[in-house]
Order: C-alpha cells, then sequence, then structure tokens
C-alpha cells in the first residue's frame, strides 16, 4: 500500500533496522543523518532518505545557508542598500543589507545630498569671506570656493580698499590739483575731494566762514555718510549700500546680505529643516522636520513616519505563519513563511505541522505491530500498545501520543512516540540556536543583556541591551539645555543658535550674532572710515578731526561775488 507517498509493504522478515518484524518498515519515518534533508523515509528498498531542503534554490541548503530565502546571499557579501546616503553597504547578520552614513564634514546632510561635503552647512550663492579686502560680494562658487567681485571705483588699478582716495584716480589726500572752480585758490585733494580756497564767502555764504569745499556738511539724506561740501559748493556724501542690492543700509532690513528681507525664503544648509526663512535678525532658519519625533530628523531617518524604526530591525508584522519578523528596505514588515511540513498550511494554522495532510483523530499506521487502533494523537501517529504501557505497566496509561517528560528544559510538548520514545519540540522562538530555556532574549536571535546595539535614537550614546532585552542608551546633552547633542547646532552652549542676537564683547561692533560655527560676531561699525571705529572715535562723524582740532578757514579778503 501507499504510505506517506511510498508505494510499500510490510517486510516478511526483518524491518529496514534488521529488527524482525520491527516498526522500521518501508515509508516510516528514519533518519538519513543528512541535516540538508527533511520529511526522512525508509524507501521500499529499505534506504533511508528526504527531501533536499533548498528554499532559495542556490544550491546550497537551508542547514548550511546563512541566508535560505536569498540566493547566493551571505552576511558580509557587498550589496546595496539602495540608499545613496550610505557607503559600504554588506549584508547582516539577518540577512539585509545596510551601509556607513558618510557624513564627511558632520553637517547632518549627506555627502550625496551635499553640494560641498567637505564644508559643514555651505552651499554655493551663500555669502562667506574671502579673505581679501579688496572684493566685495563674497559668495562660495560652484566648487564651493569663496569668491569676490573686484572692487576698483577709479580704475586706477588699485583696489577700494588700499586706495587712499578711491574715486580719485592716481591722486592722493595732499596732492594739489584742479577743481575747475575759478573761484578757489590752493586747489588740493582733501578727503578725497579736490577743492581750493574760496576767495569770497564760504559755501553757507558766510566770509570766510569754515564750509568749505572738502569740510563736513549734512546733505540731510540718510542714504549717504561722509557728506562733504564739493568744488562747487555743494553738499553731497557716499551712497551706502554695503551688499551692492540697490536699497541703501539706512531703508535696507539685512543691509550685509543683498535682495534679502525678513520672512523671505532661503536655505539654511540644514537638511534638517523646511520652510526656511530669513529671520528678524537677518539669519536663515527653517523649522525642524521629524515627522515619527524619535528626535532623528526625516532626512537622516531611514523610516521618518515610524519612530526608532530602522531597517533589518526585528518587528512582528501580524501574520501568525511568519518567523523572523524583521523591518525592510521600504520600512516595511515581513517574515519567512513556516510550513514545516510542506503540506501549503503554515504551522499556525496547522493541527499538526510535522504530519502532511493528516490532523489528530485521523487513521494511521505507526509501524509498530505491537500496537492496534492506531490513530493521530497529538500530532504522532500510535496505536494503543497490546501488552505493557511504554512505563512498562500492563494496560497503563503512558501510551504513545499521551504526554511524558523528558527531563529537558529545551523541549516542550513532551509526548510518547510509537516507539516509546520520550520527546518534545525544540523550543528555539528566535531560531538562533539556542533553547528558550537557556536565552536570556528568546525572542530576538543572538542578543543577550550588556551587548552593544542601535536604538534608532540619535540623541543617545553608549547602547546597550537592556536586562529586560530592550536596547537603549544614554541622552547626550553636553550643555544640559534639554536638546540633545544629534539636534543642536551648538551642543557646548546652552539655548545657542547661530543666528541668534549675542554681544560678542566689542565695543566696536554692532548686530552681533551667533555665527555657523557657534561663535560671536558683528559688524565693525566706522561711520567716518578712518580706520577708527565709533565707540573709540571722539567724532564718528569726521575723519582725523577730534573736537579742539583747527577747521579749514578762507586765506582771502571775503567778498560780496563768487
Amino acid at each position: 500500500m501507499v504510505t506517506n507517498c511510498i508505494c510499500a509493504g510490510t517486510l516478511l522478515d526483518d524491518d529496514c533496522e534488521g529488527n524482525p518484524g520491527g516498526p522500521a518498515q518501508p515509508g516510516t519515518a528514519c533518519n538519513d543523518n543528512n541535516d540538508c534533508t527533511i520529511n526522512d523515509l525508509w524507501d521500499a528498498n529499505c534506504n533511508c532518505a528526504g527531501t533536499f531542503q533548498d528554499t532559495d534554490s542556490d544550491g546550497v541548503c537551508d542547514a548550511s545557508d546563512p541566508c535560505p530565502t536569498q540566493a547566493n546571499v551571505v552576511p558580509g557579501q557587498s550589496c546595496n542598500d539602495g540608499d545613496a546616503c550610505t557607503i559600504n553597504d554588506v549584508v547582516t547578520a539577518n540577512c539585509g543589507c545596510a551601509g556607513t552614513f558618510q557624513d564627511t564634514d558632520s553637517d547632518g546632510t549627506c555627502d550625496a545630498n551635499d553640494p560641498c561635503p567637505t564644508q559643514a552647512n555651505v552651499v554655493p550663492g551663500q555669502s562667506c569671506n574671502d579673505g581679501d579686502a579688496c572684493t566685495i560680494n563674497d559668495v562660495v562658487t560652484a566648487n564651493c570656493g569663496c569668491a569676490g567681485t573686484f572692487q576698483d571705483t577709479d580704475s586706477d588699478g588699485v583696489c577700494d580698499a588700499n586706495d587712499a582716495c578711491p574715486l580719485l584716480p592716481v591722486l592722493v589726500n595732499g596732492d594739489p590739483c584742479d577743481d575747475g572752480n575759478a573761484n578757489t585758490v590752493n586747489d588740493v585733494v582733501t578727503n578725497c575731494i579736490c577743492a581750493g580756497t574760496l576767495l569770497d564767502d564760504d559755501c553757507e555764504g558766510n566770509p570766510g566762514g569754515p564750509a568749505q569745499p572738502g569740510t563736513a556738511c549734512n546733505d540731510n539724506n540718510d542714504c549717504t555718510i561722509n557728506d562733504l561740501w564739493d568744488a562747487n559748493c555743494n553738499c553731497a556724501g557716499t551712497f551706502q549700500d554695503t551688499d551692492s542690492d540697490g536699497t541703501c543700509d539706512a531703508n535696507d532690513p539685512c543691509p550685509t546680505q543683498a535682495n534679502v528681507v525678513p520672512g523671505q525664503s532661503c536655505n539654511d544648509g540644514d537638511a534638517c529643516t523646511i520652510n526656511d526663512v530669513v529671520t528678524a535678525n537677518c539669519g536663515c532658519a527653517g523649522t525642524f522636520q521629524d515627522t515619527d519625533s524619535d528626535g532623528t530628523c526625516d532626512a537622516n531617518d531611514p523610516c521618518p513616519t515610524q519612530a526608532n524604526v530602522v531597517p533589518g530591525q526585528s518587528c512582528n508584522d501580524g501574520d501568525a505563519c511568519t518567523i523572523n519578523d524583521v523591518v525592510t528596505a521600504n520600512c516595511g514588515c515581513a517574515g519567512t513563511f513556516q510550513d514545516t511540513d510542506s503540506d501549503g498550511v503554515c504551522d499556525a494554522n496547522d493541527a499538526c505541522p510535522l504530519l502532511p495532510v493528516l490532523v489528530n483523530g485521523d487513521p494511521c499506521d505507526d509501524g509498530n505491530a505491537n500496537t492496534v487502533n492506531d490513530v493521530v494523537t497529538n500530532c504522532i501517529c500510535a496505536g494503543t500498545l497490546l501488552d505493557d504501557d511504554c512505563e512498562g505497566n500492563p494496560g497503563g496509561p503512558a501510551q504513545p501520543g499521551t504526554a511524558c517528560n523528558d527531563n529537558n528544559d529545551c523541549t516542550i510538548n513532551d509526548l510518547w512516540d510509537a516507539n516509546c520514545n520520550c520527546a518534545g519540540t525544540f523550543q528555539d522562538t528566535d531560531s538562533d540556536g539556542v533553547c528558550d530555556a537557556s536565552d536570556p532574549c528568546p525572542t530576538q536571535a543572538n542578543v543577550v543583556p550588556g551587548q552593544s546595539c542601535n536604538d534608532g535614537d540619535a540623541c543617545t550614546i553608549n547602547d546597550v541591551v537592556t536586562a529586560n532585552c530592550g536596547c537603549a542608551g544614554t541622552f547626550q546633552d553636553t550643555d544640559s539645555d534639554g536638546t540633545c547633542d544629534a539636534n543642536d547646532p551648538c551642543p557646548t552652549q546652552a539655548n545657542v543658535v547661530p543666528g541668534q542676537s549675542c554681544n560678542d564683547g566689542d565695543a566696536c561692533t554692532i548686530n552681533d550674532v551667533v555665527t555657523a560655527n557657534c561663535g560671536c560676531a558683528g559688524t565693525f561699525q566706522d561711520t567716518d572710515s578712518d580706520g577708527v571705529c565709533d565707540a573709540n572715535d571722539a567724532c564718528p562723524l569726521l575723519p582725523v578731526l577730534v573736537n579742539g582740532d583747527p577747521a579749514m578757514t578762507a586765506t582771502r579778503t571775503p567778498s560780496t561775488t563768487w
């Protein structure tokens, strides 16, 4: 008859193991001592053989394959995790694929997405300082350098920063010149204006008065500085537009940044923020984007909508038919379908996962001539012993299929089999080779308390497996301001962010703000451009002159005509 899909009869003499009338009949279970096979059975010729088990069909049996569901994949092998932000991607111990986050300048933006990967928070077009006083409007170039426009207003080959009189080619203060006014004598360059002494009234109509060409005046225009009388007694100053955007500093809310106004969209160079806008103090800041509120911004979070979840991490897909569930590359959760007897019904839904097709109560053949009424009981095919029970008691209760104790803490559901062997199912929930009774973390493969781990929280360091098999680290907040170092742009200074107002302790500067590197700096204030800052200048609107200095006066006899 056909038994376990093998056509075989009962041996007339010895069974397949040489025992007269023994249970090792063709079609009954055996062990071919080959870990690569399952469902081992005696065939009609008493050969013990099983089915080669190779789930991924790569030629390596599941028992010897570290990744049995992925063909030709082994931990440590190069792979591609599909994330441009990682390098050196390798297959992990749980057969996922993961690499090292590459952020050379440690600014939170990975190199693949960072236009200037070796310079933190730098993007082309951003204002910078090239260290050359001869240039203005310095910006970061396409190749991440810093360059500005050479400033030479009078085109004499000497840049304005080094030119004593940047509006007068060649001439400097003290040089004789011709102001083109027949009513002046002793024309000379004064305060970078070519002017002489008026023969008659000064520029305000006062005979011999001090309002001589080249002296200070007020043109009543807030947009100009260094107002002076020119050779024709016109009072005019220099239009002050630091950022050269056409709006004078007095009317420009951000005078050092061209065409920038508070509330305008900008780019703060931080991939972790969205909706970046120019702040009231002309910095650029956005809203930290952390959809799942796990402390890791969306740009750096492989699973931004699920808190503390990373691909390859253990999870539960909610399907009782799968085991070894892990987070997939696309942040889903999936496991391996478990069907030990390969009958198409998963173990969780199979009344007898080791017996294909058969269920409790079905008639069967236990292969033991000493039993009658063979039936599946507790998923073991066994009959009632004709003589003593499995413990040697005539007609006793220790019948095949009933409970027993194999004295092995690693097994559960111990039962007598058809040959009166007491055996249970090896219990290893996480399939790591260590039974649950001996495994401190029975639901997590190869995990022990005290072992290094990753809790998925960028705010913690020194993460270790806890006594209850969770993963936790120490919250890292160097400045104790409640914001962890990973999310704190200035981790050693409490409640400080770039662009924030501050005080650099230098009376010579104004509009002090926290810089990108968390220092504090302001703009040097020297209204009359004489090299002495306003705070230290007795007369900040008069270059060189201070109280008590003699003023320029007329040297000719006044007249009533010009």
